[in-house]
């Protein structure tokens, strides 16, 4: 499955590389850096989930024995939805991030703030857990090494050519930051309910 995995990621990598670089040239799009930072984020997607399942992958275990409460949730095909879904979302998300007359579609850039937020959300999560367990949780490397910078040079850009005002991306970013508590959650109600089951 790793091999497999990495085959996919590798071919889904090349093709947005080769799709920044035809589309930064049109002129539907406000800049070339807007189309960079926006279309990094599923390269960084793709790199975050090649470290956490393949290189050198073994997320899974870490984390079934660092939320042990959790392990019989935590399963190969649970983590392949979640990933998939997350991995829709981060090519998706770009598309609607342009109005394609130059400019951003005010919704769309202002999703994709929030989906970026939860990314760098979830690297910080990675580093807590490393520090908590002293173990190496494979995703901290990519997650605060990619997710976080490209979260913090995004936001910074963004506001800086006005394509975003200042208050409006703090809420993004605290939206993008409350998913993964939300999603936690989740899983306590769904563990408690089959428990009373």
């Amino acid at each position: 499955m790793n091999t497999r995995l990495l085959g996919i990621i590798v071919v889904i990598e090349a093709a947005v590389v080769t799709g920044i670089v035809q589309l930064s040239h049109l002129t539907v799009f406000p800049s070339k850096t807007a189309v960079v930072l926006i279309w990094l984020l599923p390269i960084a997607f793709g790199l975050h989930v090649a470290e956490e399942f393949a290189l050198p992958g073994g997320f899974g275990e870490w984390y079934r024995g660092y939320r042990p409460q959790w392990a019989l949730r935590i399963t190969p095909s649970y983590l392949l939805r979640v990933n998939v879904v997350g991995g829709a979302a981060c090519l998706l998300m770009p598309l609607g991030a342009f109005d394609y007359r130059g400019g951003y579609s005010f919704g769309g850039i202002h999703v994709w703030c929030i989906l970026t937020s939860a990314m760098a959300f979830n690297g910080m999560l990675h580093l807590l857990g490393t520090i908590q367990t002293r173990q190496y949780s494979p995703g901290v490397v990519t997650g605060m090494a990619v997710y976080v910078p490209l979260l913090a040079v995004s936001v910074a850009y963004f506001v800086g050519t006005r394509a975003m005002i200042l208050p409006t991306a703090i809420l993004c970013v605290v939206l993008g930051c409350v998913l993964q508590p939300v999603l936690n959650y989740r899983h306590e109600r769904a563990l408690s309910r089959e428990q009373h089951s």
